[in-house]
């Protein structure tokens, strides 16, 4: 390929930022692991309640026990929160989500109930148990969009690049890798690494729409992965 010289130099150019940039996250996940709890908290509860809609329509043993995992997954993370010496949330904050969540898990028993006893769900109360899902998840952002101290863990010093214009950098050195011809194995290793950056392109832009630390992280190493094979297919093909 032509063009595989050019690419290679960009790829290892996302390269050296997402590597950086996980190393920075996994450090500020250190010192403020809570955040990562709260994230998989929310990620948890969605997962239960998106497994309780399926379950509702087939009653499938094993789609019970994906809400049951969810549930349990949501309620180790809110131990872990509370555990939490960072001091980022006083104990009435943990308290009123700790709360919310009794509600969720409440309303998810009652409507796991009707299925079981009825066979189908009760529609009013599978809304309420949505809506309560919702108020949870929005009032565990709140309390963390709201703590200076942790929204200034993200935001680097003064001197750095903001974090939205390194994303936009490297949006640029992802198109510029995914011009020029290629053979399938190696679109489709561009194609994943460039759906993985979307997923977390948003924590970059917007610290108080996502937890960036978590995310990236997460995947960050799944891109990092693909980016060492797209190099290797670059360079057999040069």
């Amino acid at each position: 390929m032509k063009d595989a010289n050019p690419r290679i130099r960009s790829l290892v150019a996302v390269f050296i930022f997402l590597a950086l940039t996980s190393m920075g996250a996994r450090a500020q996940d250190s010192a403020d692991g809570f955040l990562s709890d709260l994230h998989n908290f929310r990620v948890s509860n969605y997962v239960a309640l998106d497994a309780y809609y399926r379950f509702s329509g087939t009653g499938d043993t094993d789609t019970l026990n994906e809400i049951v995992q969810g549930i349990n997954s949501a309620n180790d993370s809110m131990n872990s929160v509370a555990g939490s010496d960072s001091g980022v949330l006083s104990a009435e904050e943990l308290e009123g989500l700790n709360q919310e969540f009794d509600k969720f898990k409440n309303l998810m028993r009652d409507n796991i109930n009707d299925v079981r006893n009825q066979g189908y769900p009760d529609l009013r109360l599978v809304s309420d148990m949505a809506n309560q899902a919702l108020t949870m998840n929005e009032k565990a952002t709140e309390l963390v969009r709201t703590n200076s101290s942790v929204a200034q863990t993200f935001q680097g010093s003064s001197t750095e690049t903001p974090l939205d214009e390194q994303a936009r950098e490297l949006d640029e050195l992802l198109a510029s890798v995914k011009k020029g011809e290629g053979t399938q194995e190696l679109k489709a290793v561009i194609d994943d690494i460039s759906s993985k950056w979307q997923f977390i392109r948003g924590s970059y832009i917007n610290y108080n729409e996502n937890n960036v630390g978590f995310v990236i992280d997460r995947y960050s190493k799944g891109i990092l992965k693909g980016l060492a094979t797209t190099i290797e297919l670059l360079q057999g093909n040069a």
